[in-house]
C-alpha cells in the first residue's frame, strides 16, 4: 500500500487503492556499474512514460545517485519505460510530466 502522503500528492484516495492492481510497471535496461560499462556523461539516458519520451529529472537523479554508489566515475546507460495504469493518474499527471 502506498504511503498516504504519496497518495495525497497525486490526488488519490488511499482507501480506494486495490493492492492487487498495479499502478505502474517499469521495464528497460540500466548498464552495470562495472568500470568500462558506463559512460563519461549522462547523455544516453532515455526515459519514457507509456512509451512516450519524457524528461524525468527526479528519476534520472535517483538512478545516477544509486549508480554512483558503485561507480563514481561514470554514468549509466539507461532506457526505461514506466507504464502507468490507465485511469485517473494518467489524466491528472501525464500532461504535467511529459512534453
Amino acid at each position: 500500500m502506498p504511503a498516504e502522503e504519496d497518495c495525497n500528492e497525486f490526488g488519490l484516495d488511499a482507501s480506494k487503492i486495490n493492492i492487487q492492481e498495479s499502478l505502474f510497471r517499469i521495464t528497460g535496461y540500466v548498464s552495470k556499474p562495472d568500470h568500462g560499462m558506463g559512460r563519461s556523461t549522462a547523455d544516453r539516458q532515455f526515459l519514457y512514460i507509456n512509451k512516450r519520451p519524457c524528461e524525468l529529472g527526479k528519476v534520472s537523479r535517483v538512478i545516477n545517485e544509486v549508480y554512483h554508489m558503485y561507480n563514481r566515475h561514470q554514468y549509466p546507460f539507461v532506457m526505461l519505460d514506466i507504464s502507468l495504469a490507465r485511469g485517473e493518474l494518467i489524466k491528472r499527471k501525464e500532461s504535467l510530466t511529459c512534453s
